[in-house]
């Protein structure tokens, strides 16, 4: 439809956020029935519109074709057809679920009051929070991040009992969204993402704003949904466990602090030296490289270094500060200095020559 209307000259979609929202659709639908006037199209602009009538007015200035009318209308009548085949989807949706909330023997109780109270655009035609929360005896759309819409998807690829993966890091590297960590003498070979079985859930975990919070949050309701103990669930959530609340910047596994490479002292590297030394007849120096987190050409470089200073070669070399580069124009100030020292020299002269002269 949009195409259309931009062969007609029609910049409808510059003036509204979505042509198929109430006043694109009411424009629309009457350009198809054959209304023509600008002014009377703009009359159709909803109250919510931002656009004034006028704007909208002048955007509505363009050419009726007939050609374009005929795209238009077919275009609209196939929007009509999807939008019908959609519901049917919805109804057929909802009966699934209802289905499904008869076999399930989480515990029903009141749904949590809603976080975000404003409707989605892809939102379905029933009540998709009350029939998750139904099936899986808790909210999930109470984690940031997580819509009905999504939530619905992501029950549907991935079911209701998560207990097949652990913890929330099985989670994520069966989704394929954890790097991977090829390294080959401590140097990354490369850090791509693996191909997944089930790339849709992945495609969504990457549009959904912290997602890697999501995961962990979801994968703890969902290990605590079946749950029946009174004294620890009230209204289809746990309450006697960990809070699923996200923790301080500090404590929280997303957040946390980037670690720093380890430096070694001239004391550190003797005590490893003189470890693997004794380890070397009993094949314990790969034990050692493992708890140290050391490759074997440290061991090396060490000795070495070892065997050239012995403990003063150890020890990691100071940096010197940085000399500041000469100036070009120090050069330059001096020759000028020296030659104005010359002239007012010869100035002084010219004065006292002149100044005898007159006496």
């Amino acid at each position: 439809m949009q195409k259309a209307l931009t062969q007609m000259n029609l910049q409808l979609h510059h003036v509204v956020t979505d042509i198929t929202g109430t006043t694109g659709m009411a424009i629309i639908r009457a350009i198809v029935a054959g209304e023509r006037d600008p002014a009377v199209l703009a009359a159709h602009r909803d109250r919510r519109c931002h656009a004034s009538t006028e704007t909208i007015r002048q955007a509505l200035v363009g050419n009726d074709r007939e050609e374009h009318i005929f795209a238009l209308t077919q275009a609209l009548d196939l929007y009509d057809v999807y939008q019908a085949k959609v519901a049917l989807c919805d109804v057929r949706i909802e009966a699934v679920l209802k289905r499904l909330r008869k076999a399930s023997s989480s515990p029903a109780g009141k749904p949590p009051p809603v976080r975000t109270p404003k409707k989605q655009s892809n939102a379905m035609a029933f009540d998709v929070r009350a029939a998750l929360h139904g099936l899986l005896g808790c909210d999930v759309t109470q984690i940031h991040g997580l819509g009905p819409y999504l939530a619905l998807k992501l029950v549907g690829e991935c079911g209701t009992n998560l207990s097949a993966w652990p913890n929330a890091k099985h989670f994520t590297s069966w989704l394929c969204l954890s790097p991977s960590n090829k390294i080959s003498g401590g140097k990354v070979l490369s850090s791509r993402t693996r191909r997944s079985g089930s790339p849709s859930v992945p495609r969504m975990m990457r549009h959904c704003p912290r997602g890697g919070l999501a995961l962990r949050v979801l994968k703890d309701d969902l290990a605590h949904a079946h749950d029946t103990d009174p004294d620890r669930c009230r209204g289809g959530r746990c309450h006697n466990r960990r809070p699923t609340v996200a923790a301080p910047a500090s404590a929280s596994p997303e957040l946390a602090a980037r670690p720093h490479r380890r430096v070694f002292t001239a004391q550190d590297k003797l005590r490893i030296l003189a470890d693997t030394g004794r380890a070397a007849d009993t094949g314990g120096v790969a034990a050692i490289l493992r708890r140290e987190g050391l490759y074997s050409s440290a061991l090396t470089d060490w000795r070495r270094q070892r065997d050239a200073g012995a403990l003063g070669a150890l020890t990691p070399a100071k940096r010197s500060p940085k000399i500041a580069e000469p100036n070009p124009l120090t050069a330059e100030v001096a020759l000028l200095q020296k030659e104005n020292a010359r002239l007012t020299l010869r100035l002084k002269r010219a004065e006292a020559v002149m100044e005898v002269q007159k006496n």
